[in-house]
């Protein structure tokens, strides 16, 4: 009976011993103690997340002291089999050489950009014939229909010229626009002085009534005969240009001494616009 109970108890025990872990299994890195870098800290549920051997980081709970993102701390880590457990011993050194992932930059949303808009339609409202196409329509040394004319010379009577770019702004989808910039050249026409263009913003969509100006007169520099020049609209009007409400300008100098003119459609740059915006990307 004795020796029974003997043999079953050495049984046991040497299950018992079976089951029990081996130590470390070949190839299995054995360090219990390594260095990490902290990556965050969660003062709420007592725990910090650290990278070993530039993994993508560990949330582990630590002992107290002082700690900083961007330090390097030991790591305790159970390195039995089946054991998981870690945690962070404290502070080894400071940032020095300690480089943490990077994040990277978001992804843009908008781009710059810019487009050249050519006018669909120019012409000139001639007042005492109410309609367009009634002045000097013929003389192609002058641009022909195309041109537009501001004043009263010649017999003219008042004059005013419109060039229509329908909704080929707003087509462009800009979110805003920065600048637009308007193409002039002079008409050529036989002048002993040469007054300053005055440009308005106008409300026309078609070349059905009479140029209707709206906002600020804008005056670019004096043109000399043929010379080609820039003007900049107005910051008040791009807005509504961006979103098709307005898509036309007007020249509109007043009286025999504006009399003048700059080409339209009859050149390739003949009130060209210059669109500066940004779009979704």
């Amino acid at each position: 009976m004795t020796d029974q109970t003997l043999r079953l108890s050495a049984l046991d025990v040497a299950r018992e011993v079976d089951l029990m872990p081996r130590g470390i299994q070949p190839s299995s890195d054995a360090t219990q103690v390594k260095p990490g870098i902290l990556m965050a800290i969660d003062t709420t549920k007592n725990r910090v997340q650290v990278s070993v051997d530039g993994s993508s980081g560990v949330w582990m709970a630590y002992l107290d002291g002082t700690y900083t993102v961007g330090d390097t701390v030991w790591v305790f880590r159970e390195s039995l089999p089946g054991a998981a457990g870690m945690m962070c011993l404290g502070r080894v050194g400071g940032t020095t050489e300690v480089t943490l992932p990077t994040v990277p930059d978001p992804v843009a949303t908008t781009e710059d950009a810019t487009a050249t808009i050519l006018p669909l339609w120019t012409g000139t409202w001639r007042v005492v014939r109410s309609a367009y196409d009634r002045w000097n329509e013929a003389r192609a040394e002058y641009g022909g229909r195309a041109t537009l004319y501001q004043g009263d010379g010649f017999g003219s009577g008042q004059l005013y010229g419109l060039a229509l770019y329908g909704s080929q702004i707003a087509d462009l989808g800009a979110t805003s626009i920065s600048s637009i910039i308007l193409t002039l050249r002079d008409a050529s026409l036989s002048l002993a002085s040469r007054p300053a263009m005055e440009v308005r913003a106008a409300t026309n969509t078609s070349a059905a009534g009479v140029p209707a100006p709206t906002g600020v007169t804008m005056t670019p520099a004096a043109l000399a005969k043929g010379a080609v020049t820039t003007l900049a609209l107005d910051a008040t009007l791009l807005d509504d240009f961006r979103t098709g409400t307005l898509q036309a300008l007007a020249m509109v100098g007043v009286g025999t001494s504006k009399y003048n003119a700059v080409r339209g459609t009859s050149d390739p740059d003949g009130m060209a616009l210059t669109v500066n915006y940004t779009r979704p990307a």
